[in-house]
């Protein structure tokens, strides 16, 4: 079990996952400059065989964006598409706002990018994304309820990283 050292994680896009007090599927993106929890910093193969679980899973929902779309530039709705068509809310620790202040900087957190209209609850995914998923608890009552999720910055091998 290998963690994710500091570098890595000031050099890495990190998606990781977490549920919600109602069994609900969120996807975070950590940018390269945002704080992750424990359970992420401590288990990086983990971690990298949740998104590849995710990947294969089928789309089965709508998607809500919570951004003004770009014409220039459909990334950014490919990607809420992706993640929230299967289901998964999704926030990114880019907050859009596209401020010099905010650029390169460790956020301590993360804003809703885009919802799905049916939710997918841990339950519902397969057995093996499951047991992965059983202690990535974050204390949200509700994903649908919260624009903006402060996260805590996990110590497992990474001093100095802190908010």
């Amino acid at each position: 079990m290998a963690g994710i050292s500091p570098e890595a994680l000031c050099a890495l896009d990190v998606e990781w996952y977490g549920l919600d007090a109602l069994d609900q599927v969120a996807v975070f993106c950590s940018g390269g400059t945002g704080i992750v929890p424990d359970f992420v910093c401590a288990d990086q193969e983990k971690q990298e065989r949740l998104v590849e679980l995710s990947d294969e899973l089928p789309a089965n929902s709508e998607t809500v964006l919570h951004f003004v779309p770009s014409k220039k530039n459909p990334l950014p709705v490919r990607v809420a598409q992706g993640f929230s068509g299967k289901g998964f809310f999704y926030y990114d620790a880019d907050d859009g706002s596209r401020s010099m202040e905010n650029i390169c900087v460790l956020q301590s957190y993360y804003t809703l990018r885009s919802a799905p209209t049916d939710p997918i609850h841990v339950s519902e995914l397969p057995a093996a994304m499951q047991a992965l998923l059983r202690e990535q608890i974050l204390p949200v009552s509700d994903f649908s309820q919260q624009s903006v999720i402060r996260v805590e910055h996990g110590n497992a091998g990474n001093e100095g990283l802190g908010a």
